[in-house]
Order: structure tokens, then sequence, then C-alpha cells
């Protein structure tokens, strides 16, 4: 099956440090072998479309997974992986890119709660914010319970006064909404991120198989240990 794994650079998993066989021209790399053992501590993780905002790192790269597939709520796990090709359309810039519209939708989900909490004041500030420093300065000053605007302890002295919406309003709070809520809204948030991050990069859904025209024949699809095994969670 095809999916996507994003690595550090120079192809290298981030929570581990070890390095991917690379593809070479028409070929893929060599399979790396996860460990016997717990699958879902031990495997191959790999992103699905709908997964790539939980896992950004350096580099994205096309990879293939042999069956059977461990399918868990952030990622695929398997038992063998390799790279098949970099995807050049995630670079620096575009990584900045998605991290800034991150930012500016972030500012749309907590004035929605702020909205809730009737904080007026909150709202206009963040919303008056035209570039990233601005925002950062504001969601700062009002994360450190003063408001552009206000003096220093003012939210907290709202709360104090039964302003429960005020405590609702802070970042601790933008998630106090029932967990049940929360969780849907969270997953349809990240499809949707995830269609706007393929579609920026021009990913498409992986699937079973593996592009063999663009690949080659590779090694025959035989699956071949390289080096120790590895280290959990590569």
């Amino acid at each position: 099956m095809l999916a996507y794994k994003f690595l550090a650079s120079g192809a290298v998993a981030p929570f581990t440090g070890r390095s991917w066989p690379l593809p070479g021209p028409g070929a893929p790399g060599d399979w790396i072998v996860a460990p016997q053992g717990d699958l879902a501590r031990c495997g191959v993780h790999a992103c699905r479309v709908e997964d790539l905002p939980f896992w950004p790192d350096e580099e994205l790269w096309l990879i293939e997974l042999s069956e059977p597939l461990l399918r868990t709520q952030r990622q695929l796990i398997s038992g063998h992986g390799r790279l098949l090709q970099r995807v050049e359309a995630w670079n620096a810039d575009t990584a900045r890119e998605y991290a800034a519209a991150c930012a500016w939708r972030a500012r749309e989900l907590v004035t929605e709660h702020l909205g809730r909490a009737g904080l007026v004041a909150e709202i206009d500030a963040l919303l008056a914010c035209v570039d990233l420093a601005g925002l950062q300065a504001c969601a700062t000053a009002i994360a450190g319970d003063a408001a552009p605007g206000e003096p220093p302890g003012a939210a907290r002295l709202r709360r104090r006064r039964g302003d429960a919406g005020a405590a609702g309003a802070l970042p601790g709070g933008v998630a106090a909404a029932r967990p049940s809520r929360r969780g849907a809204r969270r997953e349809r948030g990240g499809r949707r991120h995830g269609a706007r991050l393929a579609g920026a990069l021009a990913c498409r859904a992986p699937g079973a198989g593996r592009d063999r025209g663009a690949m080659g024949a590779g090694n025959g699809g035989a699956v071949t240990p390289v080096g120790p095994p590895w280290t959990p969670a590569l």
C-alpha cells in the first residue's frame, strides 16, 4: 500500500534517528523490516492524507507499506516499509506557508470560543491583526491575562467575579468544549487540513499497490532486512 511519511533532513526518522535507505534512479529504496513484537510500538509508521497535518517534518516521502496493516486514529503501521520518492513540493517555503495558514485558522477557532464567552474586545483585537507578528503578540497578551488595552489581571478579575466565560476564553479554556464535541470537531478539522495540504502538494490519496511505472521493477518486491532491528516508532 502507498502512504506518506515525514522524515527529518536526510531521510532520518525524527523519533529514533534511523536513516532510511534512499531510492535510486527508477528504483525504490531497500525494505526496512520492523522487529518482531508489538507492531503498534515497533512498526513502520506512516500517514494517510488526513494524517499529514499531525506529523510535519522537514521532508515528505511517498512510501510503500506491506500488508497486513494496523490502522490507527492518526497513522498507518506496517511491519515493512520502503521509500519510493520524495514529495519535492514540501519544502521550507511551503512549510512556512502551511504554518502561517494554521496560525490564521487557529485565530478563527479562538474567536469562536471568545464569542461564546462574550469577550468582544479580545475578538476585535485578534481580528485587527494583519501579520503573524501582531497575531503572536495579541495572542500572548490574551493568554497572559492582559488583553490589548486592559490592565494586567483584568481577565483574572472577571473570572474571580464569576464570569465563567472568561475562563473558557483563554488557551486552557479554548479546549473547554465537551470532549465528545471537541473530538468530533478535531477529526473533521484534521480531514480538512489533510485535504488542503495534500491538494497544495499535489499528493494523491495512497492506495493498494505501488507505482511500478514510476519506480521500475526495483528489487522485485522482495522484503530484505536492512541493518539491525529498529528501536520503536520509526
